[in-house]
C-alpha cells in the first residue's frame, strides 16, 4: 500500500493559508488622502483617527457595516474611548496574528519531522509492487 504525502510546496501553502486567516474583530478604515485625492483603505486606524488633531474624514467598517464616521461629532469621553478601543483592537489583532504564525511554524516543523521520520523511498514502493506481482503469479500457478 502506498501512502501519499503532500508535496512540501503544497504543505507550506496550506500552512500559510491557515495562518493568514482573517481575525474576527478586524476593522477596515477608509479615508481620502487630501494630497493625491485617492481613497485609502487600511486594517489599522490612521494616526489622526478620533484624535484632537483633526485629519481627513474616516469611515470605519466592521463585518461589512459602517460603525463609525469621524464627521459625526461625539463627546470628548466617547472620542477618547473610541480611539483607545481602535488602537487596542489593532494590538490584539497583531497578537492573534503572531500566535497563528507561531502555530503555523509548529505545524510545519511537525510535518517536516514526520516527513524525515517516515520517508517513502522508491525501493520500498518497488518491493511492495514486486511482492504483489509474485503473489499474483503464485495464485495463478495454484489454479
Amino acid at each position: 500500500m502506498r501512502v501519499n504525502y503532500l508535496s512540501a510546496a503544497k504543505q507550506t501553502l496550506l500552512v500559510l493559508l491557515l495562518s493568514v486567516t482573517t481575525v474576527v474583530e478586524a476593522r477596515m478604515y477608509q479615508w481620502t488622502d487630501p494630497d493625491v485625492k485617492t481613497t485609502q483603505l487600511s486594517g489599522t486606524p490612521p494616526a489622526w483617527y478620533r484624535s484632537v488633531a483633526r485629519g481627513p474624514r474616516v469611515f470605519v467598517f466592521a463585518k461589512g457595516r459602517l460603525i463609525d464616521d469621524t464627521a459625526i461629532e461625539v463627546t470628548e469621553e466617547t472620542r477618547q474611548r473610541m480611539r483607545q478601543q481602535a488602537f487596542a483592537l489593532v494590538k490584539k489583532d497583531r497578537q492573534k496574528a503572531q500566535e497563528k504564525m507561531a502555530q503555523a511554524k509548529k505545524l510545519q516543523q511537525k510535518y517536516e519531522k514526520e516527513k524525515l521520520d517516515k520517508p517513502e523511498s522508491n525501493s520500498e514502493a518497488h518491493e511492495i509492487t514486486t511482492d504483489s506481482t509474485e503473489n499474483k503469479r503464485d495464485e495463478k500457478d495454484e489454479l
